[in-house]
């Protein structure tokens, strides 16, 4: 029976590409840097990595395989851990074009042949590195670009969620204090809705209405106060639930000039300066002290 260490091994000698990855899982559990190929050191790791895979494929191999063992669980700890940087792809791209070149470079310096055709050979391998450096280069500058866009980015969505959550606080505040205000208000005008009626309904025993007044201003004022609040139906449907149609029709409805009595009548009345006048000189009943008209139109 073949052990498992055994098979894969031999599966590995057989497949070039099986063999690289075994390498590569291999190199980054071992926390082997391979980030920067312009590292001497580490473009020989990815050299030996990458021995058997011909250049042609080595360019698509390298960095699907980089990507694909990224999405797996189990190695994209020990990838990272190597340097390399799952938010970088062009940095996995410009793994293999160094490898080539390096191997161009060895095989060139291998070449016994004509000292001059040698010599140019070599300065072209050195002129493609020196391409490939800068071009790592930028792509690192492009990362660290990237990355610091990135920070910034974050920075100011912090700062975005931390004023949003102020804001929504503010206006939680602000909601529970209008909420407060209105019950506050309501009750109030219950209150005073019940004086008014009770007033009313004792008239005759408060020939001065000083309180029948008081009732009336009240309620008066309480009433354009949730009006402002934005509760004029409720209070017109309590009005009319504790007053009644009558009081409320005359009250929330009606103006009427009849209830606007004479100066002289007010000033009797409120300061003991005259005699108020016989109602029956007046050719009606005894009117109300005036009253403003509390709520203006229709619903």
């Amino acid at each position: 029976m073949t052990q498992p260490g055994n098979g894969t091994s031999t599966n590995a000698a057989r497949d070039p590409s099986r063999a690289f990855l075994v390498r590569l899982i291999e190199a980054a559990k071992e926390g082997q840097r391979l980030a920067d190929p312009r590292d001497v050191e580490t473009l020989k790791r990815w050299v030996r990595i990458c021995e058997g895979i011909p250049d042609a494929p080595l360019m698509q191999i390298v960095p699907k395989t980089v990507r694909a063992l990224f999405g797996h669980p189990d190695y994209r700890e020990p990838l990272v851990r190597t340097g390399l940087d799952p938010r970088q792809p062009l940095q996995h791209e410009a793994i293999a074009p160094y490898v080539i070149a390096y191997r161009r470079y060895v095989r060139s310096r291998r070449n016994t042949g004509d000292p001059g055709e040698m010599r140019d050979t070599i300065d072209r391998l050195r002129s493609e590195l020196r391409e490939l450096k800068a071009q790592f280069d930028a792509v690192f500058d492009n990362a660290m670009q990237l990355e610091a866009e990135r920070d910034r980015l974050a920075r100011e969505n912090d700062s975005l969620q931390t004023r949003l959550l102020a804001e929504q606080m503010r206006a939680e505040e602000a909601t529970r204090a209008l909420t407060e205000a209105r019950q506050k208000a309501f009750r109030l005008f219950r209150v005073y809705l019940f004086l008014l009626k009770e007033e009313r309904d004792r008239l005759s025993n408060d020939p001065m209405r000083e309180r029948l007044l008081t009732a009336e201003i009240a309620v008066e004022t309480h009433s354009a106060t949730l009006e402002a609040l934005g509760m004029r139906g409720e209070a017109e449907d309590t009005a009319l639930e504790i007053l009644g149609e009558p009081l409320f029709q005359e009250y929330f409805r009606e103006t009427d000039s009849r209830r606007v009595p004479d100066p002289d009548t007010v000033q009797g009345e409120l300061f003991g300066g005259g005699k108020a006048p016989d109602p029956k000189s007046q050719g009606g009943s005894v009117h109300p002290f005036p009253k403003p008209r509390i709520v203006g139109g229709e619903r």
